[in-house]
């Protein structure tokens, strides 16, 4: 099995789901999983460097042991043997969390963070720590676009999204507090989830914010997802074991969404999009659009307010104490917050709590919303691009789902997300699902 060129759509056998079926009838092994994506490693690193820290052997022990445990007829479950990138703001135990600040290239973690631990628990191969910008905000990672050269990979989940995208791992944890698990995702043509707010445990991740963190998977498929998520969420009716084979047959019910920023969208990626729509009403999907509340015109600026604000709170020791070691942006946010009045702060805290009360009934009878993934292809790498497409739905805490479009003029990757209402994440990968499939068969 061999699979070493970047694929927009991933071959079947590399996803999580081909390769259960491979380890459970003895065609392959979680170490020869694993020995693939190292040789990936080999091919990639030091061109794209998504890793922080890498533990070649450690990895390879426990793709050994877990080959023994099939041996003996112990299957974990779907991530049994799946090599996985963490993001470097979850603890590992005994692994520095550093969250992309060198002053704390020595911050030990006691514990395993709850997401780490459910997946060492659920037999997934933690092969070691990938790249976050600096406190998951919005200053250039070191990590280089795989597509092309000069171009961001996006942030903060910067090495998650390249090493998915590279096969150097076969999903990874990131996360988001405005578009870092969704732009990254579709700049480098992976799919990417950013599960319903608080349903995937923040303990042992370092923060940015209190109210607006979201923990979640990338991986190359929308399945994949599913499978990750559902270890993840605990809410979720579905199993993972369901999940990797699971084919819905319903079309979805969709809305599209009028208003949303599209002066600061690329023409090409909106259309892209309405072409995707297009295709799936052919199937029967039942489609319609619909202008956005005149309350949602302001959120970008109180999503602003509320990151600054909490970010300034949850860093101020360290914007006091170390600010030479500050990259900008990340200090620009700081100092933006530390400004910032309470009157103004509980104004945005008022706005957000009555928009998240009314706006699920604005999707009427729609299962799920759809729209751009990011406002287009990835911008040049002094930048981490534009969240204007995600930070609403990660201030309204809703569950969204991202996967590749197609590429653009330059050859970049773009993608489709769909929104779906909070806690209906079951909803949202069955309409997922089976919007990726029929756009496949469409293109392929």
């Amino acid at each position: 099995m061999s699979d070493t060129e970047l694929r927009l759509f991933p071959d079947e056998r590399w996803t999580i789901s081909g390769l259960q079926r491979s380890l459970r009838s003895g065609e392959t092994t979680c170490e020869g999983i694993l020995q693939h994506c190292l040789e990936q490693v080999d091919r990639w690193e030091s061109k794209i460097q998504a890793w922080v820290r890498l533990d070649r052997e450690g990895a390879l022990t426990q793709a050994r042991e877990l080959d023994q445990q099939l041996k003996a007829g112990h299957w974990f479950g779907p991530l049994h043997g799946i090599p996985m990138g963490i993001k470097d703001l979850f603890d590992w135990e005994g692994w520095p969390t550093a969250a992309g600040f060198p002053p704390y290239a020595n911050r030990m973690a006691a514990r395993d963070s709850v997401v780490v631990g459910i997946l060492r628990q659920s037999g997934a191969v933690l092969m070691g720590k990938t790249v976050t910008t600096q406190f998951a905000s919005f200053d250039p990672p070191i990590t280089k676009n795989p597509w092309k050269a000069g171009r961001t990979p996006g942030g903060s989940s910067s090495g998650s999204a390249a090493a998915v995208a590279t096969g150097m791992c076969i999903a990874a944890i990131g996360s988001q507090t405005g578009g870092s698990i969704t732009r990254p995702a579709s700049f480098c043509g992976v799919a990417g989830c950013k599960p319903t707010f608080h349903s995937v445990s923040l303990e042992g991740c370092f923060p940015f914010t209190h109210s607006l963190d979201h923990p979640g998977p990338m991986a190359k498929s929308v399945r994949d997802l599913a499978v990750i998520t559902s270890h993840l969420c605990d809410h979720l009716m579905t199993t993972s074991e369901q999940w990797l084979e699971l084919d819905p047959q319903v079309p979805p019910r969709i809305r599209q969404l009028r208003g949303l920023f599209e002066e600061r969208a690329d023409p090409e990626c909106r259309e892209l999009v309405q072409r995707g729509v297009k295709c799936w009403e052919t199937q029967q999907a039942k489609a319609d659009d619909r202008e956005l509340p005149t309350e949602f015109a302001p959120i970008l600026t109180h999503h602003r307010m509320l990151m600054a604000t909490e970010a300034a709170d949850i860093h101020h020791e360290v914007w006091q104490n170390q600010p030479g070691d500050m990259l900008p942006k990340i200090s620009s946010l700081l100092e933006e917050g530390n400004r910032s009045s309470a009157v103004d702060f509980l104004a945005s805290r008022r706005h957000q709590t009555e928009l998240k009360k009314h706006f699920t009934e604005w999707f009427g009878d729609a299962e799920i919303l759809v729209c751009p993934a990011t406002a287009g292809g990835a911008p040049g790498d002094d930048s981490t691009g534009d969240p204007c497409m995600n930070s609403p739905w990660s201030y309204l805490g809703l569950p969204t789902v991202n996967f590749p479009l197609g590429l653009d003029r330059d050859g970049l990757p773009l993608g489709v997300q769909l929104v779906a209402r909070p806690g209906e994440e079951d909803s949202l990968f069955r309409a997922a699902l089976w919007c990726e499939k029929v756009w496949r068969r469409e293109v392929e």
